[in-house]
């Protein structure tokens, strides 16, 4: 038995047992030093009173998503961080109708729910808002497959006195 057989062996066992420890801490050591998901935005940067030239007005706040019409409808929302932006995320199927006397909010009997996407315009191009502070506009669409683009305005504007008459 030779000088190298008899380390060659325990060697080549050493490299086969330390590879994968290697590796699995190498795996261990990279997800912890990645950075922390950055959490969801509060929802209070997106409160207030959201008009639309044909749709009811929107009104956001703790209590929830309501649309000011003549039925009433309040939902609860989050916003969420998502690839394209911060998204106002409502867990029940809200559809926007269209009635002989103009649009209606209502929930609808199939499962799901509804994304609005917040976004700015620059020049002709509309991007997705990632900063909280900036949540001034997003759209809906309605089932007549008409756009409608809200943006924030003054809050008298969903005091639903004024606003149903």
């Amino acid at each position: 038995m030779g000088f190298s057989d008899a380390y060659g062996d325990r060697s080549f066992k050493l490299l086969l047992l330390a590879g994968p420890i290697l590796t699995m801490g190498g795996i261990v050591g990279w997800s912890f030093t990645r950075p922390p998901p950055i959490p969801d935005p509060d929802v209070k940067w997106s409160f207030g009173c959201y008009v639309s030239k044909s749709a009811p007005p929107i009104l956001l706040n703790y209590a929830g998503f309501h649309a000011v019409q003549k039925s009433e409808l309040t939902l609860p929302f989050k916003l969420v961080r998502s690839k394209m932006g911060i998204v106002l995320s409502i867990k029940a199927p809200l559809n926007l109708a269209r009635e002989q006397d103009g649009y209606r909010y209502y929930v609808a009997d199939r499962k799901g729910g509804l994304s609005l996407s917040f976004y700015k315009i620059d020049g002709d191009r509309s991007y997705g808002i990632f900063d909280e502070s900036h949540l001034f506009r997003f759209q809906i669409y309605a089932d007549d497959r008409t756009i409608m683009s809200y943006e924030r305005a003054n809050n008298t504007r969903c005091d639903q006195k004024q606003t149903l008459g």
